[in-house]
């Protein structure tokens, strides 16, 4: 008996992503992979049940999570994704060879990761969780019909749950955004003092795509899965803060990236 075209492909494809559509750290692990030209298997997973997949198959709660069944390798954590397929692929490069230049690459990622990264999420789901009806419909986008069900049924528990754990109100709102407005600052600051083309070095590292799968949801980048949000369906203040991020030589340099290394 053959072997069919599903099956052989499987065979070659070694990977599989676990990720969501509307998560920015996911985007950062898809657009490593395709910077890598590698060959996966996506898993899209549905909003907030996402962990019940997670943790059976990293121990963890979040996305995304990448699996080499070639190895049995598990990798939970976005930059962690980014150093494997560096090591498994080295070219074209994330991190650059150069001991000094690998260490300012880290040291950015670490400021989009742990500073603009989930302080400018928390800020946009403090007004998000206050309609949760169009944050379904948000988090519906390319999910199919048994997911979209799932998520029409759990969605008060999972905006309930995600107001408290992660302190997400109105109140809080204005914290986040200053939080994530200094590491934008510092950012811009960077990129002005590079040269304006990349953030460290003459050549696109992780910190780049970092920075350009972390801003995509707030600059709306053409071929992003922001891209055709529904402004009628979206928070005032996120169509402010969107109007303020792309007016910024930082917001407009992402939407360049997007257009010149997102394929």
């Amino acid at each position: 008996m053959g072997v069919g075209p599903t099956a052989l492909r499987w065979r070659m494809t070694l990977l599989t992503l676990y990720h969501l559509a509307v998560s920015h750290f996911s985007e950062k692990a898809r657009w490593a992979l395709d910077h890598k030209n590698l060959e996966y298997r996506s898993r899209l997973l549905t909003p907030g049940l996402h962990v019940l997949t997670t943790r059976r198959v990293a121990g963890s709660r979040t996305v995304p999570v990448l699996v080499d069944h070639d190895t049995d390798t598990v990798l939970s954590e976005s930059t962690d994704i980014l150093h494997y397929l560096d090591r498994i692929r080295p070219d074209p490069p994330l991190f650059p060879l150069d001991a000094d230049l690998a260490s300012e690459v880290v040291e950015v990622e670490d400021l989009i990761d742990t500073g603009w990264g989930p302080n400018a999420s928390a800020y946009a789901y403090c007004h998000l969780t206050q309609s949760p009806r169009d944050l379904r419909r948000r988090w519906s986008a390319g999910l199919g019909l048994t997911q979209r069900g799932l998520l029409w049924v759990t969605m008060p528990i999972i905006n309930s749950a995600m107001r408290r754990l992660r302190r997400l109100s109105l109140a809080s709102a204005p914290e986040f955004l200053a939080d994530a407005m200094s590491s934008f600052d510092e950012l811009e600051g960077r990129l002005g003092a590079n040269g304006g083309e990349y953030l460290v070095g003459d050549r696109f590292t992780a910190a780049d795509l970092t920075a350009g799968a972390l801003l995509g949801p707030f600059v709306g980048a053409p071929g992003s899965p922001w891209a055709e949000v529904d402004p009628e369906q979206t928070p005032p203040e996120l169509l402010t803060m969107k109007a303020n991020v792309t007016a910024r030589p930082l917001g407009q340099w992402a939407l360049r990236l997007w257009q010149s290394h997102r394929r």
